[in-house]
């Protein structure tokens, strides 16, 4: 909540963000979001005109909710810190590991055609899985269970299977959708 988010910052504090179940909720409570989320710092509020808010964070770690404090004026939770340390791919099962995300990637990027190559060139150079993981699933369009999905795995090695099982699967309905495209577009069936 915006109540939230200006609290935060002008107590130099820190913020659960979670993703809503249901974003239809206009007044979310505990039981209407999800129980993993990441504890960013908020950096910039920008009050922009029409009543638009921009807010500029800075994710600093996974947290799992324990407990809701309170619910109003907004939701207040005791939370469970899962910082994880950079980790570069070395041995040989890790390196595997991190060539299948990026391959996964690089199947999707070709057909969705709609990535940039500033992108790619980001994936391609990663040496961090986990991160990577996390990286792609920030930046491409994806529904909102399978952002979080990833999110929730705090293991890399799940994390990474979960998020080349949820890539491939947007690939191929990527894919059907073209197929339909073009059947529609040359008036084939």
């Amino acid at each position: 909540s915006i109540k939230a988010i200006e609290s935060a910052m002008a107590n130099d504090s820190r913020i659960f963000l979670v993703s809503q179940k249901q974003l239809k909720v206009e007044d979310p409570k505990a039981k209407d979001i999800y129980t993993v989320g990441t504890v960013a710092k908020v950096r910039q509020i920008l009050k922009m005109p029409n009543d638009i808010i921009r807010v500029l964070i800075e994710g600093e770690c996974r947290a799992k909710l324990r407990t809701t404090l309170e619910e109003e004026p907004y939701l207040v939770a005791s939370v469970t810190l899962h910082p994880e340390e950079k980790h570069e791919a070395e041995t040989k099962k890790e390196l595997a590991l991190l060539r299948k995300v990026q391959e996964a990637f690089s199947i999707y990027a070709n057909v969705a055609g709609s990535v940039s190559e500033e992108m790619i060139v980001s994936v391609l150079d990663a040496k961090d899985t986990g991160r990577l993981c996390d990286y792609i699933c920030q930046n491409i369009h994806l529904p909102v269970e399978s952002k979080q999905a990833v999110l929730e795995q705090f293991d890399i090695t799940k994390r990474a299977n979960k998020f080349i099982e949820i890539i491939t699967e947007e690939t191929d309905i990527i894919e059907l959708e073209n197929r339909i495209q073009d059947k529609v577009k040359y008036g084939i069936d």
